[in-house]
């Protein structure tokens, strides 16, 4: 797979050549969240480029906000820290079964 500051200078390359990024493109930098080099965008000088990093760390805490409910919901009865939930986001349904 590509690095995150790989998908971020092709979310650049895009939007310098005002090109539509395509959805894949979009969907990879959301699924890997709040990352160094997408908050790294918030001090670009193109507006564009702020606005796609915002909708990405956007996503990720709603997607988080999804996550904390649900486990939340889940683990009523125990007292499992939410911290512990978000160190592995990779397996947010990793405790459904029990």
């Amino acid at each position: 797979g590509m690095e995150d500051a790989q998908l971020v200078e092709l979310l650049k390359e895009y939007l310098l050549q005002e090109v539509s990024v395509p959805d894949f493109l979009c969907a990879e930098l959301e699924g890997r969240g709040v990352t160094q080099p997408v908050l790294r965008l918030l001090e670009e000088t193109d507006e564009e480029l702020v606005l796609y990093a915002l909708n990405i760390i956007g996503a990720d805490r709603r997607a988080a906000a999804r996550e904390r409910t649900s486990s939340a919901a889940a683990e009523s009865k125990t007292n499992t820290p939410s911290a512990d939930a978000e160190s592995k986001p990779h397996t947010p349904f990793g405790r459904r079964g029990k």
